[in-house]
């Protein structure tokens, strides 16, 4: 019970350090969005729009203006480094760890983190 309270804090404290969203309504309720369900493995673009009622073909790009990366790759982003406060603070498996930061499955998880730290998560722990 307590690892998974540890994590909850870790992923609640990360959510407090996202960027607060602008006064431009479409990209507020967006950015709203997303960091609400950014460990939701449901996030993807398609609900995102559908939920935001955006129909625009330019939203990604929109938001990248106030995010400085597209919305994919900001979700991926903060995925990752959640992940890596977990690994490195809680003793819970890889798999575990993946799933509770919003990745269906440990292969898409570890195949995104070595793309982005250029190490297994396994690795990256014993490094950290």
């Amino acid at each position: 019970m307590y690892r998974y309270q540890k994590t909850d804090q870790i992923k609640e404290h990360y959510k407090n350090t996202l960027p607060q969203p602008p006064s431009c309504p479409p990209i507020q309720s967006a950015l709203t969005f997303i960091n609400k369900h950014l460990f939701d493995e449901r996030l993807t673009i398609s609900w995102l729009k559908a939920q935001c009622s955006i129909n625009s073909k330019n939203f990604a790009a929109r938001l990248r203006i106030h995010l400085n990366r597209y919305p994919k790759d900001y979700i991926l982003h903060h995925r990752i480094e959640t992940s890596k406060r977990m690994l490195k603070q809680t003793e819970m498996t890889i798999t575990t760890t993946a799933i509770s930061v919003g990745f269906n499955s440990n292969s898409s998880f570890a195949n995104s983190f070595k793309a982005r730290e250029d190490m297994t998560p396994s690795q990256w722990r014993e490094q950290n």
